[in-house]
């Protein structure tokens, strides 16, 4: 009897990760045609550039998040679908008058755990299958 139940649960447990846990990538590749700066570094932006990255699976969402710095808010930006390995969306750095200089730090999401909308903000990086690499940028 007790091989039985732990030959099920077993069983469960894979079909679980198989079902569940697929792999998931979520990657930011260009910024107004530029690659990302490495590390720390900034890159300039204007106020709406668009933003490229590569994904996996066609089903994915992906939802880019930009924090300014002087202040504690991240801002969702406007949701992109993966088509064929990649996604493409324009996103907000601020409005048209937001001075040049201003930081910002920037991260794409792959299928967040909790519902975003465009224009949400919140009070922290949100959870998702997957996360890029915070990219820092500065308005020009």
């Amino acid at each position: 009897m007790r091989a039985g139940i732990v030959a099920v649960l077993s069983m469960l447990l894979l079909l679980c990760s198989a079902a569940c846990c697929q792999a998931t990538d979520v990657q930011i590749t260009k910024i107004a045609g530029k690659s990302p700066p490495a590390g720390k570094e900034s890159l300039g932006v204007d106020w709406r550039p668009f933003v490229e990255g590569t994904c996996s699976g066609d089903d994915t969402t992906v939802w880019v998040v930009i924090h300014p710095f002087e202040i504690a808010d991240f801002f969702v930006e406007p949701q992109a679908a993966c088509s064929d390995g990649t996604w493409k969306v324009e996103v907000f750095f601020g409005d048209k008058d937001t001075p040049a200089g201003k930081q910002f730090e920037m991260r794409a999401f792959a299928d967040p755990v909790k519902q975003l909308q465009e224009g949400q903000r919140l009070k922290t990086w949100p959870k998702g299958r997957a996360r890029s690499k915070v990219v820092y940028l500065v308005r020009q």
